[in-house]
């Protein structure tokens, strides 16, 4: 006898079956995706097939809309709609309702009314929420009324209308019109100071579509980075804000205008100074530096060439002196930019300037010297002794000169790292085994000259015999 209890059928749970995954999904897909997660799940399978009758009737009503007539073309269209919806043929029930939602759009321009025509678009916004095949329809209406909160100054509601747009995820929208409405979002997170999502929306659009070198595109390659200069610099990550100057200064619009290539080229020399040393920022300072067009501001060339020299730059003498107005204020011929303006930001970038100074005569003091005093390091880096310590505490924390100790009670600062003897010995026995390898090489090539002239000495003397 079976002893296995019968399970009911009424506390049996469904099993949720996703539809199987494709490269790229085609409007039944989409629809039967959408039909499999409403109500029980189960599909609806179609009873009647309107094709024929649809084909039939779009070439009607696109007539129609052509004359003028659009309302006329919809109403066409509705009682069709529902025969196909209650038949449950999706396909031509998805074809009619985006071929209406189109005609719907054409009609929003004709409303003369603000108030009706937002209305409206509230409307077909409605009508068109959660449906894949009109996606692209209700992203475009939403834009009108972003535009038009933008005009009223109502930032934070043109923010929330376009947010709810994940056009990323449109694969029925061209790319050119994707990066378009993300290049809004950026924009409007930038102007409400949402940095930080300003650069998630960036991630998003990639750089190679700028490749294209047409007026279109290239306009909005100037406008991205436009954008993310402002987020690297409230980031203060002044590495990055080289690198996107750099790349608008390979632009061919702005190639093309003088001016604004060197004003561009002036920003990529200053952020790459502004920049902490590190293994990055020294290989894109000597790249900056072999540009040709560097050419065309020689006293920016200098500059950068100050920190590629390993040489100690005096702050007072050399850069207040030559730099500070040329960077500030502009001299005739040569007008300042931005970056080091009369403004708090400016006023900060120059104060990281000097920092960037002092921690490049840091860095040639550390190269040529083994150990030194407080006040001697203090007059080179012509900073207080106080400013001084907390300075060289800093760059030892950050790793820029890692090995160096302070001896307080002394006020001795040691630049090398103190060698355990195991280490020195194990060097000295290093170079002493090259000196026996040169010493082998030079006796060897000693002896191989000695047999080369030998036979060249016994040679006359066989031929005489």
């Amino acid at each position: 006898m079976d002893n296995r209890q019968a399970i009911p059928i009424d506390t049996r749970k469904p099993i949720p079956v996703e539809p199987m995954q494709v490269d790229k999904p085609t409007d039944t897909d989409e629809l039967a995706h959408l039909s499999a997660q409403q109500n029980d799940g189960r599909i609806v399978k179609m009873e009647v097939d309107y094709t024929k009758f649809v084909d039939e009737a779009l070439p009607k009503a696109s007539n129609l809309a052509k004359t003028g007539d659009i309302a006329g073309a919809i109403e066409s269209l509705a009682s069709l709609e529902k025969q196909s919806r209650l038949g449950s043929d999706m396909k031509s029930n998805s074809r009619l309702v985006r071929h209406m939602i189109r005609d719907c759009v054409e009609m929003v321009d004709n409303i003369p009314n603000d108030k009706e025509k937002n209305r409206f678009i509230e409307t077909l916004r409605n009508v068109t929420a959660g449906k894949i095949y009109v996606e692209v329809e209700r992203a475009r209406l939403t834009k009108r009324l972003v535009e038009q909160a933008e005009k009223e100054n109502k930032l934070e509601e043109a923010w929330n209308y376009l947010m709810e747009l994940q056009v990323e995820t449109y694969g029925s929208m061209e790319m050119l019109e994707k990066v378009q409405f993300l290049l809004y979002q950026m924009k409007l997170s930038v102007q409400r100071k949402d940095f930080v999502r300003a650069s998630i929306i960036s991630k998003k659009i990639s750089i190679k579509f700028f490749d294209n070198k047409s007026d279109e595109i290239q306009n909005m390659k100037i406008e991205y980075y436009k954008y993310m200069v402002e987020i690297g610099l409230q980031e203060t990550n002044y590495l990055d804000v080289c690198r996107h100057y750099r790349a608008l200064f390979e632009t061919a619009k702005i190639q093309a205008d003088k001016d604004k290539m060197k004003e561009v080229l002036k920003c990529v020399v200053l952020f790459i100074v502004l920049t902490p040393h590190g293994n990055e920022q020294w290989d894109l300072l000597h790249r900056v530096h072999l540009i040709r067009q560097m050419e065309l501001i020689p006293e920016y060339n200098n500059l950068i060439e100050l920190f590629i020299n390993e040489e100690v730059i005096p702050w007072k003498e050399v850069i207040l002196a030559k730099y500070e107005t040329l960077l500030r204020q502009g001299v005739p011929g040569i007008s300042p930019t931005h970056v080091f303006s009369n403004s708090e930001e400016g006023n900060k970038r120059w104060k990281s300037f000097h920092e960037r100074v002092g921690e490049h005569n840091m860095r040639m003091v550390a190269k040529y010297y083994t150990q030194i005093s407080f006040d001697r390091m203090a007059e080179i880096l012509e900073y207080p002794v106080d400013e001084m310590e907390s300075f060289l505490c800093n760059l030892i924390v950050t790793g820029i000169i890692p090995d160096a100790k302070i001896h307080r009670p002394s006020r001795i600062i040691n630049l090398r790292a103190r060698r355990a003897d195991i280490e020195t010995l194990d060097q000295w026995g290093s170079n002493v085994k090259k000196l026996t390898d040169i010493l082998n090489k030079v006796s060897h090539l000693i002896l191989k000259e000695e047999m080369v002239h030998r036979h060249l000495g016994d040679t006359p003397s066989a031929k005489s015999k």
